[in-house]
């Protein structure tokens, strides 16, 4: 296996190709940790305290894990999104040049995340978006962000406000901010 470096806002970047295996039957001598795809089903197994356990993460294209790349060919592994909806900018926030427009996505898990990429020549506060009722996060949190060559920490606020705390600036990529919504 490969050496990780260092880990970055909490991702281990490996320099190497994660292969799952996937068969009919789960390997004969699992360790825990252990992971395989059952191609009956398409689900995700791992092996954990002498058992093999089902995730609720499908490997089924649409249904579980979405393999994404960026332009630096860095290859991302998330779960599928159940609900996606394009999120609706504040002034004087702008989406830049070429790319898509920034959504917010329900996962499988129940966990929103924002994806896309916002910038603003302002102050820091000023708010990016605001999360409808359902999207938000039971109490304040802070996500890191990567934004330019540094990083953008974002506040996600029970009102559903969204907006830059602290950080190097523009354009600010959201696919750091996750959460558990609150339901309300």
């Amino acid at each position: 296996m490969a050496e990780p470096v260092k880990p970055v806002y909490g991702v281990y970047d490996f320099k190497a190709q994660l292969v799952i295996p996937m068969s009919q039957n789960p390997p004969i001598t699992p360790i825990d940790g252990s992971v395989y795809i059952d191609t009956d089903d398409g689900r995700i197994y791992g092996w954990q305290n002498g058992a093999w356990r089902a995730s609720r993460i499908s490997a089924v294209p649409g249904e579980g894990l979405v393999f994404t790349q960026d332009e630096l060919g860095v290859t991302t592994i998330s779960l599928a999104p159940k609900e996606v909806e394009n999120v609706v900018l504040e002034s004087p926030w702008t989406v830049p040049a070429g790319q898509p427009g920034p959504q917010r996505m329900r996962l499988a898990t129940g966990a929103v995340q924002l994806r896309g990429q916002v910038q603003a020549s302002g102050p820091l506060g000023k708010t990016i978006t605001i999360l409808p009722s359902g999207w938000r996060p039971a109490v304040s949190m802070v996500s890191i962000c990567v934004a330019g060559s540094g990083q953008q920490n974002v506040q996600i606020d029970p009102d559903g406000r969204v907006y830059p705390i602290n950080g190097t600036g523009s354009p600010t990529r959201l696919g750091g901010v996750l959460f558990i919504a609150d339901g309300n």
